[in-house]
């Protein structure tokens, strides 16, 4: 039997959940990284998956020797709606995902190159950017004052 370790990644936390251990919550720092590694290796976890998170996911596992995964987030919240979870908290969703990995038989991807990280934070910064441009022409389309019209054409 393969055991899974799914993990819900965000800004601040790593929602981990491995069967039976259940639910573990780690801070999203290098030392909390660390501690991962060390609760899936202590459970015997095969393999780390998540969901592809914007850049948030732990390219720090891969180089700690972790195998891990990345799993496509609309199929696992569709999974899980399939299995009755309709609530979405980051324990639960640490659970579907390993769940989902389970049931998937998910085998370990290699890690990212530094060339893939690079070009995933450009693509990243390029839609933060349109989105402020989108931003900056309707607050432009709405200011009546030339001051402040001219002042958002200059940013």
């Amino acid at each position: 039997m393969t055991i899974f370790c799914g993990v819900d990644v965000s800004k601040s936390w790593l929602d981990a959940w491995i069967e039976p251990a259940g639910h573990q919550r780690f801070a999203n720092t290098a030392e909390g990284v660390a501690e991962l590694g060390a609760w899936c290796r202590a459970h015997h976890a095969a393999l780390v998956v998540m969901e592809a998170s914007g850049g948030l996911e732990q390219p720090a596992l891969w180089q700690a020797g972790q195998p891990c995964a990345i799993a496509n987030a609309r199929s696992v919240r569709k999974f899980a709606e399939a299995m009755g979870y309709l609530e979405k908290t980051d324990r639960i969703d640490a659970m579907m995902i390993a769940r989902f990995a389970d049931a998937k038989r998910m085998v370990a991807t290699p890690p990212p190159s530094a060339d893939q990280q690079h070009l995933v934070a450009l693509a990243t910064r390029l839609r933060q950017i349109t989105a402020d441009l989108g931003v900056q022409k309707q607050r432009l389309h709405s200011v009546r004052n030339s001051f402040a019209q001219q002042s958002i054409q200059e940013a």
